[in-house]
């Protein structure tokens, strides 16, 4: 079962050879090295011998200079699965307003130590006027660094998350202004979850009804445009996808709740 640990993430990780006991002697596995928790032994993964560790300091130097400025705050720092993924969140000092509603931005970084999840670097948008939280769909933008060679180097000098604090937040802005502005009918919002759903028949999704109730009716909705349908999406995600709320926070910031949100975003985009 998945579940997060707060934690400071103030360890590394090595990766050691792997070996087996045969005959009295200890054989070397080739191309099989396992990836360990230096404070305390746990294994974490087992990889080849081409992968490159990124150490929790390489993440969070992302966005610790942007703390010391002033410019994010930590909201959340932790691991997943005894430290297989791990992850960070900052949120922005400045808000934004975003289709009418008071809106700051969250820096989520994700790292996995063996467990085949490579580094991530991107954004949510959370809206204040119910702690909403709106993927930044923006996959131009949306950074992915897998463990090879030189990967703390590349993300030590990425500047992904000192570019949508100083600009990109902004073309985001725009982008949701202009997804406000749009109607959206009945027949449009159907056609709008059939599409980021990827389903043909609404009555056999048990999340409907859910979805149209928050169209019309959710925090800040009148089911008058696609902003209205995207937070529909987002607000079930965040709010009533699952009844744990640890659940709800690994889906929305690592799972499918977020592919669905990005998804949401892109296709509300494409209407305007």
């Amino acid at each position: 079962m998945q579940f997060f640990v707060e934690n400071d993430l103030n360890w590394t990780v090595s990766k050691r050879p792997m070996t087996f006991d045969y005959d009295g002697q200890s054989i070397e596995i080739p191309n099989k090295f396992a990836v360990v928790r230096d404070d305390n032994q746990t294994l974490l993964g087992v990889v080849s011998k081409d992968y490159e560790p990124v150490q929790n300091s390489s993440l969070l130097a992302q966005v610790e200079p942007l703390e010391s400025e002033g410019m994010l705050t930590r909201e959340n720092t932790g691991y997943l699965n005894d430290g297989a993924k791990v992850f960070v969140q900052s949120k922005f000092a400045e808000e934004f307003v975003v289709a009418g509603d008071n809106t700051t931005a969250m820096v989520s970084l994700l790292n996995g130590h063996g467990s085949g999840v490579a580094t991530r670097i991107g954004l949510t948008a959370v809206r204040v006027i119910c702690s909403n939280t709106f993927v930044m769909a923006m996959q131009d933008l949306d950074v992915r660094i897998t463990h090879r060679l030189g990967a703390n180097e590349r993300v030590l000098t990425n500047t992904f998350v000192r570019d949508y604090v100083n600009e990109r937040m902004k073309v985001y802005a725009q982008n949701m202004e202009a997804i406000a502005r749009t109607e959206c009918s009945k027949g449009s919002f159907d056609t709008f979850i059939k599409t980021v759903y990827k389903k043909t028949d609404l009555s056999k999704m048990k999340q409907y009804n859910d979805l149209e109730y928050l169209f019309r009716n959710g925090a800040g909705n009148n089911g008058r445009t696609f902003a209205d349908a995207l937070n529909a999406v987002t607000e079930f995600n965040t709010h009533r996808s699952s009844k744990r709320a640890a659940r709800r926070f690994v889906s929305n910031q690592f799972g499918p709740a977020a592919t669905i949100s990005n998804r949401a975003f892109q296709v509300a985009l494409a209407a305007v």
